[in-house]
Formats: structure tokens, C-alpha cells, sequence
């Protein structure tokens, strides 16, 4: 895709994620900042009509002045006093996904990537989930009999079942394998108010790069703030991971064999694995992995 082309859509996806953090314009009673504010403040434009153009424009005028880090940071500040009014406080996330589509577009600001700023948000809430040992325990002894299954279809209908069931286990809220007109989804979950889709793969060998770009498309073909979790028991061919790293804008996490029995054995909590991931998805633009595992 042309550079252009690929600016513009993350500039599109930027607008979406700043929409509800300001009004577009002045209401009639009393005084709000709003997003015609940000345009006067820095001398740009803000068209009247449709707030989501005029927003978008808003930051393409922005970049193409090299102003969009300063106005970024002033919706922010100012988002940040006018959630709270409308007692509709900005949540961590939502900050984390505005720092990853900054980082598509080239820019790291440090003060939203500051721990101690993140902290500070409304939590999402990023609650624990106590996990009861005996039925983590039948969850591990099911996980080993489906090990000795030699029926590879069988084996990984069994698998979307058993996923279905382990994420109910933390309360991830998560729906079955389904069908859409244009794609089989392996089920999905929701984390953190984001909704992520699942890609459930149970084969011999590592999951190779047609299989990670046809998962990417998938999720790159439904709405802008979809994201995914693949799951491979045999793991990833390194050389697809670092291709798709370094040619590719990261849309979904990666979960190996391994970390499936670190959780099962109650070594690694499933919350924080999948947070870990996500949060350094977002701030490095890479996978993060718990275990030891390479492939070839």
C-alpha cells in the first residue's frame, strides 16, 4: 500500500480513538474546550459539519505542520478534565491504543507511554481472576489427552472447545467458533473492552507465514479497532514472525504450545500473559513470548 495511502488510514484510525475525548464545537451554555479550540490554538481549521471529517482533517493538517504531537498531547490534557465531567473517564486502554497507532505514524510520545501516567487512568479494570487449582488441574489432564490424539481435525474441534471453556475460566467472556460470509472465526474473546478475534491452530508443524498473513487480512478486513489472539501448539516459524514484524502493522498477539502449559501448570496467570503482550505489541511493535521455545 502507498505510504500516502497508509498515513491516511492511520490518521483515520487516530480520529475514531480521539472522538468522545472533546466536542466539536462550543455548546450553547457555559465554557468547554473543544476540538475548534485545538484548531484556533494552533491555527488550523476546523471545519463545521460532520465531526468525524473535521477531526480527521483536523490532524492532517496537523502532520503536514508538524504539529501533531503538540495537538495530540492538548486533546489529551484538556480529553482527560472533559471525561471526567461527563463522569466517562479515560481508561488506560484507550490511551494504549492511541500510543500504537502514534508509533504506525512514527511518533513516541514519552509522556503517554509514562507508567505512572497510565497508572494514574481509570482502571479497565485490570482485576484478578481467582482460578479455581482443581479445575485448572482437569483443565491440564484434558489438555494431555488431547496431546495423544493422533485425529488432527478431531483434535483441534476439541481444542476450540477447550479454549472456549479456558477463557470462560477467567471470565474473558468468550463466544465460539463461528461462520461469516467471508470468514471461519475460531471464537472470540473480550479483554479489557477490546474484543479480540481467535486464530486456534493444532498442528505438527510451526505456523508459517501464509498462515499468519491470512489470519492478518482477517482481522485487517473487519472494523479498525479489531484484534486478534493466534494460538499455536507447535509454535511459529521465526523467519514469518520477523517478516511480518518488520513488513506489517501488527494487528494480533501470538501464543505458543509452551505458554499454554505454563498456564495450565498455574507458572504464568492468563490476564497478565495476555496484557504483557499486548502492551509490548503496542509500545516495541513485537511478539512477546513467555517460554523458551524456537523453531525453525
Amino acid at each position: 500500500m502507498d505510504n500516502d495511502l497508509l498515513r491516511s488510514k492511520y490518521i483515520s484510525e487516530l480520529a475514531n480513538s480521539l472522538y468522545s475525548w472533546l466536542p466539536g464545537s462550543a455548546p450553547p451554555f457555559g465554557k468547554t474546550y473543544t476540538f475548534q479550540d485545538v484548531a484556533n490554538e494552533y491555527r488550523l481549521v476546523w471545519n463545521e459539519g460532520s465531526k468525524l471529517p473535521a477531526l480527521q482533517s483536523l490532524l492532517e493538517q496537523a502532520e503536514r505542520k508538524a504539529t501533531l504531537v503538540n495537538v495530540v498531547l492538548r486533546i489529551i490534557k484538556e480529553g482527560i478534565k472533559y471525561r471526567d465531567r461527563k463522569n466517562n473517564p479515560v481508561k488506560r486502554t484507550e490511551v494504549e491504543t492511541i500510543n500504537s497507532i502514534l508509533l504506525k505514524l512514527g511518533y513516541r510520545i514519552p509522556d503517554l507511554h509514562d507508567e505512572k501516567f497510565l497508572s494514574a487512568l481509570s482502571p479497565t479494570n485490570l482485576s484478578k481472576v481467582v482460578v479455581d487449582h482443581v479445575e485448572l488441574s482437569n483443565f491440564r489432564e484434558e489438555y494431555h489427552k488431547m496431546q495423544q490424539n493422533p485425529d488432527a481435525q478431531s483434535r483441534g474441534y476439541e481444542f476450540q472447545s477447550f479454549l472456549e471453556r479456558l477463557f470462560k475460566l477467567w471470565q474473558l467472556n468468550p463466544r465460539a467458533a463461528y461462520r461469516t460470509e467471508h470468514d471461519e472465526i475460531d471464537g472470540s474473546i473480550e479483554l479489557d473492552g477490546e474484543v479480540y478475534l481467535l486464530e486456534a491452530r493444532w498442528r505438527s508443524r510451526p505456523t508459517d507465514k501464509e498462515d499468519l498473513s491470512n489470519f492478518y487480512f482477517k482481522i485487517e478486513n473487519k472494523a479498525n479497532w479489531t484484534r486478534g489472539i493466534f494460538i499455536s501448539i507447535s509454535g511459529f516459524n521465526e523467519q514469518a514472525l520477523n517478516y511480518l514484524t518488520s513488513n506489517s502493522i501488527l494487528n494480533f498477539i501470538a501464543i505458543r504450545g509452551g505458554e499454554i502449559e505454563l498456564i495450565l501448570d498455574g507458572k504464568v496467570d492468563l490476564l497478565d500473559m495476555l496484557r504483557k503482550k499486548v502492551r509490548v505489541l503496542a509500545e516495541e511493535k513485537r511478539f512477546y513470548f513467555y517460554d523458551n521455545i524456537k523453531t525453525t
